[in-house]
């Protein structure tokens, strides 16, 4: 795959994710990835919802990241946050059973968690 060919690459509810073998986070491999093929100038746009409370650092621990963490640790990887938006919808768990029992099936769509979107953009490392 040829690098820096993607204007904005989103990784929604996406950088709380661990290896299913080693248990280590994806997402630093994630970013590396993201870098090689975002475009300079190009965006990468997160919508963490509320897992950052619970991710793993480079070396499996557990830890609470904050949004200044995120956006230090994208500082690293070459990406430079830009902006925020309100408003992502995390759909998953309006498909979740657990979620619908626990709205005696009558979710409504003020029901679904909803989070941030933090926009940064790659620059020229």
């Amino acid at each position: 795959m040829e690098n820096n060919f993607i204007d904005v690459l989103l990784f929604y509810d996406m950088i709380h994710g661990n290896d299913l073998k080693t248990k280590l986070p994806v997402r630093f491999n994630m970013y590396i990835e993201a870098y090689r093929i975002i475009k300079i100038n190009g965006i990468l746009s997160i919508a963490p919802f509320c897992e950052c409370n619970n991710m793993k650092d480079k070396n499996g621990k557990n830890k609470k990241y904050t949004k200044e963490k995120i956006i230090e640790e994208l500082n690293e990887y070459g990406f430079h946050y830009i902006s925020e938006v309100t408003g992502a919808i995390h759909f998953e768990k309006s498909r979740s059973p657990y979620q619908w029992k626990k709205f005696n099936d009558n979710m409504q769509f003020d029901d679904i968690e909803k989070g941030p979107i933090w926009n940064f953009i790659k620059k020229e490392k």
